[in-house]
């Protein structure tokens, strides 16, 4: 019933989609190429911050408002893209992100957020899926997870520091490793992804993206000859329209720089400023010119900026990294709200719709946080870590779980599977498990979801045979049949269990499965 009504609410918003089109404030908002200098909110350009973007939805409650998600503060779209003011007055045509600026109006401002120490902090609230993936990656059991331990944490994080400083910040009682409160309150404080500060990724307008790389090339050709009239006349050029003003040097602006310029000392995009610009293609492409000194974000803001344009773009595929940095930022914000801001901004476009329970967008609909994303990579971690300890590869594991042979996995067979692996999981966490792997939402897993689930592990299994086979031994063979204390092992070896099955319990919930039976 639940599916129904998601279909029921897309379809609407679809229907919205025939409705005619708003073309009010389609004229071009210019802004002086100084602004570049300036940061936002202070005298800078037409720039807002995309926390505060709401596309028009006509299935919203009358005086409800705008529905706005909490996307990073550091991602800003400028009103000649997409205006604040007026998309949410009637259904309005969208533009794609086809250009982006990272801009830093001033590199000296630039700043590397520090997290101070946390032992002084509140304990944020209890949280499910958090202390289920904690349990997984403890791998001693002894309720604290030590270096090694954290630093499977923070691959599965994505992050961009190592375990000594995060156990700096938030090792409360200086033991050396992480308690479970201690790493919710971590977590709470973003201490796993440094970002900048004063520094923004902003989505343009193809005419604005035409005027700052004309402003780029000539700005570079004013420093290099020497030219200080020129750069006075860029300065207070106009941006916001296909040109830059009456300044212009069209010679070349659109054309490559002169030679030479590689090395030189580095002056701000505005003469007397350090202003640094990159344009890059689409949402988070390669680079198509950048100056002012210019250096690329770390990977973790890059990421975060790049998932958010490309969730404005209303695009389905994503990279696990992308998934994660999404969920990071719109975590404090109900998945109905999430759906429903993205179905509003889709209907704004012409593009095929596909059924986004099938991509990886799904997770940002249906995972409440970052935290069961985090549950599931340490599902992984610990399978795979289970594995090596009876010297079974990801390869031959499948048909080692498929118990009566047919091809594919039930829940009842990853349930002993796991219980096998000492893994002791609910029925709820093996449907959720299931659902998570299953790539044509059956019910079932074949051996293509298998592998394509364990790809971030199995990547290590293929490296061991390879130095098995240069050590002489019996090159890509499995070691299953040999395991240590002799025997080999079969799927009749695994004891069996039934719990229901994910058509016996309902596609998206698994309440009132009851407990496992012995089979």
């Amino acid at each position: 019933q639940e599916q129904e009504q998601e279909q029921e609410q897309e379809q609407e918003v679809e229907r919205a989609s025939a409705a005619n089109y708003s073309r009010e404030g389609e004229e071009p908002i210019p802004w002086p190429a100084s602004a570049l200098a300036l940061p936002p909110g202070e005298g800078g350009p037409s720039f807002y911050p995309a926390s505060i973007f709401g596309p028009f939805d006509r299935n919203r409650p009358r005086g409800a408002g705008q529905l706005t998600l909490p996307l990073p503060p550091h991602v800003l779209f400028s009103r000649n893209h997409s205006d604040v003011i007026i998309a949410g007055r009637a259904p309005r045509r969208l533009k794609s992100v086809i250009v982006s600026m990272d801009w830093m109006p001033d590199t000296a401002m630039v700043r590397r957020a520090e997290v101070q120490a946390l032992s002084s902090s509140p304990d944020p609230p209890a949280d499910d899926a958090l202390a289920a993936a904690f349990a997984l990656l403890d791998e001693d059991s002894d309720s604290r997870l030590a270096a090694p331990e954290l630093e499977l944490l923070l691959a599965s994080l994505d992050a961009d520091v190592d375990a000594p400083a995060v156990l700096k910040i938030a090792d409360a009682d200086q033991s050396g490793s992480l308690d479970l409160s201690e790493l919710r309150r971590a977590l709470a404080a973003n201490a796993f992804h440094r970002e900048e500060t004063g520094r923004y990724r902003v989505a343009l307008s193809l005419a604005e993206a035409e005027a700052v790389r004309a402003l780029l090339h000539a700005a570079r050709d004013a420093e290099l000859e020497g030219d200080e009239s020129e750069g006075a006349a860029l300065g207070s050029a106009e941006l916001g329209g296909a040109r830059l003003g009456s300044d212009e040097r069209p010679s070349r602006a659109h054309g490559a720089s002169k030679p030479g310029h590689a090395g030189r000392k580095q002056h701000g995009v505005v003469p007397g400023t350090r202003a640094a610009v990159a344009l890059m293609a689409g949402p988070d492409g390669p680079i198509i010119d950048a100056e002012g000194g210019w250096r690329p974000a770390g990977a973790a803001q890059g990421a975060a900026a790049g998932a958010a344009l490309r969730f404005f773009n209303s695009e389905h595929e994503f990279e696990p990294r992308h998934v994660g940095a999404l969920l990071r930022s719109l975590q404090p914000s109900p998945c109905a709200d999430r759906l429903a801001w993205w179905l509003a901004v889709r209907s704004c476009r012409r593009r095929p719709r596909r059924d986004w329970q099938l991509t990886p967008l799904a997770k940002v609909f249906t995972d409440a946080s970052e935290h069961v994303l985090l549950q599931r990579t340490a599902l992984v971690s610990a399978v795979h870590r289970q594995l090596r300890k009876r010297h079974i590869y990801v390869q031959d594991a499948f048909n080692y779980f498929d118990h009566d042979g047919n091809g594919v996995l039930t829940c009842s067979e990853l349930f002993s599977a796991f219980k096998s692996l000492g893994l002791q999981m609910p029925p709820a966490s093996v449907h959720a498990a299931v659902r998570s792997i299953d790539a044509d939402a059956d019910g079932y897993i074949g051996a293509d979801d298998w592998l394509a689930w364990m790809a971030p592990v199995a990547a290590l299994d293929a490296a061991a045979a390879q130095a098995r086979a240069a050590a002489g031994g019996s090159g890509g063979a499995s070691p299953v049949g040999s395991p240590r204390g002799g025997g080999r092992l079969s799927a009749s070896a695994i004891e069996q269990f039934i719990i229901p099955e994910l058509h016996e319990v309902g596609a998206r919930s698994t309440e009132g499965a009851g407990a496992a039976e012995p089979r």
